[in-house]
């Protein structure tokens, strides 16, 4: 999204005459000046969610579903969520940009007992136009596995 237009007898433009770029908001959302002109751009990304789910039991195995990217985008976070928990274990869940994980530490845990995983920053922060997400479950819980998987991925376009 962008918006252009003159500013007329703005305190905007008296504070920023010395600026060409200044962040006013969300790490994506800046004010640019044109460099001549009293002209401003606000440009915003906005972030976005993708889901993928799974029901029923969790089985140990690689992805099938391939979620193709057809823009190049920008991660920002992997959170999993299971409606039953998994007893005994861990159920971990690794995210596959082509065949490379994206996460920092490989594998995205939802705890022994827990619904919920912590949000993980990825490592790997890009994925280009054509290239496609997999999902891979790791483990799934020693005594009984983990049911029903919504794994989020937070993202905004480049």
């Amino acid at each position: 999204m962008s918006f252009e237009g003159p500013i007329d007898n703005s305190p905007v433009d008296e504070l920023l005459t010395d600026f060409d770029l200044l962040q006013i908001g969300p790490a994506d959302a800046h004010l640019i000046s044109d460099g001549s002109t009293p002209v401003w751009q606000i440009i915003a990304a906005v972030r976005q969610m993708v889901a993928f789910s799974k029901k029923g039991l969790m089985v140990v195995g690689g992805g099938t579903f391939r979620l193709y990217f057809p823009f190049a985008a920008t991660f920002h976070s992997v959170r999993a969520a299971l409606g039953v928990a998994p007893t005994g274990s861990a159920a971990t869940f690794d995210v596959n940009k082509n065949t490379t994980t994206i996460l920092t530490g490989g594998s995205i845990a939802v705890g022994d007992g827990a619904n919920v995983s912590s949000k993980d920053t990825p490592a790997v922060t890009t994925i280009a136009d054509g290239d496609y997400l997999l999902i891979d479950t790791v483990t799934v819980g020693s005594t009984t596995p983990g049911e029903d998987l919504t794994l989020l991925v937070e993202f905004s376009t480049t």
